[in-house]
């Protein structure tokens, strides 16, 4: 369908922050610095695409300390935009003599986006066998126990492990555009089916008996409209980050920018309803949730608390601003301009609406 336009830009995404090959910390004194030497190296990293039915391959070149004990477990993430990746932790032990040039073939449960990723390596002291931990208590010095956990961040570029051929990149656009212009069509189609609602009980053509206003009625509307609002929004703030979590990850601000969207239009519906309300000299309706109804669950999901009057101008921005993140415009070719009609192209939501 063509979208009717409806409605500050965004929150900040989640930055890669202080990313480093670093250290840990003591954890007595979170303070004070305690020198380790690294023990596991990144040689380099290639990415394998997904075969047909199968999952993608991260191969990993390492290097292993002569120091590290046999045996040694390794807990091995990778890191995006600054936060391991949820469900993705594998845990390495360290099982050859060889130390140079090791092939560790990583395969992640779920897909990745087409970005950099970073390798997070920790060893835990206290979670390694009786034997492993015997010498590792004789290394005091290069494995200081208060240092424990012995983390190291490979965050710097030259250390990134990049993901994604070209095809799979300009794949991984299209379904970012398209996941977030369905998203903005549904909430486009919720509000102008409120506020057309609304606009018809005003006007005596909806929910109304002689002139009166069918009040019972119209709470069951509201109550309804909630609920598919309160599914919306359940879909963009639960349902979409598990679905298709490698375009989440790398739309942080634009899916900061759509759940702000749709507590505007929620918020938006709330203050239209009371101006009717007022108007119309309706007492004010509150749909409960009912406990007992399962079809009530998803009212947990409606979410208004937008701090600030939403204006339809806000809401628009709003909207363009994730258009402009996730579906960038091609550049338009050189060429005589059309004519000035005076007309906007593309519908407002609101369209007649002052407001």
């Amino acid at each position: 369908m063509k979208l009717a336009r409806l409605f500050l830009p965004a929150l900040a995404g989640v930055a890669l922050v202080g990313l480093s090959c670093s250290r840990g910390f003591t954890q007595d004194d979170p303070n004070e610095d305690i020198e380790y030497k690294a023990y596991l190296e990144l040689v380099s990293s290639q990415y394998i695409p997904a075969p047909k039915g199968g999952k993608q391959t991260l191969k990993l070149r390492l290097n292993f300390s002569s120091d590290l004990p046999l045996g040694t477990k390794i807990q091995m993430d990778l890191v995006h935009n600054g936060l391991p990746l949820i469900g993705e932790t594998i845990s390495y032990v360290f099982k050859t003599a060889k130390r140079k040039g090791i092939i560790h073939e990583w395969m992640p449960k779920k897909a990745l986006g087409v970005d950099n990723y970073y390798l997070r390596v920790q060893i835990d002291l206290l979670d390694q066998t009786t034997k492993v931990s015997k010498e590792f208590s004789g290394k005091k010095t290069i494995f200081p126990p208060k240092a424990n956990p012995l983390v190291w961040l490979y965050g710097q570029e030259k250390y990134a492990i990049k993901v994604g051929t070209e095809e799979e990149r300009k794949a991984q656009e299209d379904i970012m555009c398209t996941v977030y212009d369905g998203f903005i069509n549904e909430l486009v189609s919720n509000w102008n089916d409120f506020k057309g609602t609304l606009d018809g009980v005003r006007e005596g053509k909806k929910y109304s008996n002689s002139g009166v206003v069918d009040r019972k009625g119209l709470e069951a509307y509201i109550k309804k409209w909630r609920r598919q609002q309160g599914t919306t929004q359940k879909a963009i703030l639960v349902d979409f980050p598990t679905n298709r979590p490698a375009v989440h990850s790398k739309t942080l601000t634009a899916h900061a920018n759509l759940l702000r969207l749709g507590r505007m239009v929620s918020k938006r519906s709330v203050s239209h309803q009371r101006a009717v309300e007022k108007e119309l000299r309706l007492q004010a309706i509150n749909p409960r949730l009912d406990t007992k109804n399962k079809a009530d669950a998803v009212l947990r999901f409606f979410d208004a608390g937008f701090r600030f009057k939403v204006s339809k101008e806000g809401l628009n921005r709003t909207m363009d601003n994730i258009y402009r993140l996730v579906c960038p415009e091609p550049e338009e070719e050189s060429g005589e301009a059309p004519a000035e009609t005076g007309e906007k192209t593309g519908g407002d939501a609101e369209a007649g609406e002052g407001r």
